[in-house]
């Protein structure tokens, strides 16, 4: 497969699979498929389909954060 994007970001709106939504501010790691992902700029905000993994202790990413099938980052 493609090379794995890992991007550091920080998460402001999850959508739960029922449609309720809810603000955050969390920082997560993101493991992207598609290279469009390494091309975004620093603070640009984007909208994803993903799935949402704990985090490693004692990192500031709180979660892992990853793109359904090698999707681009819709800006």
């Amino acid at each position: 497969g493609p090379p794995v994007q890992v991007l550091d970001a920080v998460l402001t709106r999850v959508t739960a699979p029922d449609g309720t939504r809810t603000r955050v501010e969390t920082p997560v790691r993101v493991l992207a498929g598609h290279p469009q992902w390494a091309r975004l700029q620093p603070s640009t905000r984007v909208a994803v389909v993903a799935r949402l993994a704990p985090g490693r202790a004692g990192e500031r990413a709180v979660a892992l954060l990853r793109p359904a099938g090698d999707t681009p980052p819709r800006v």
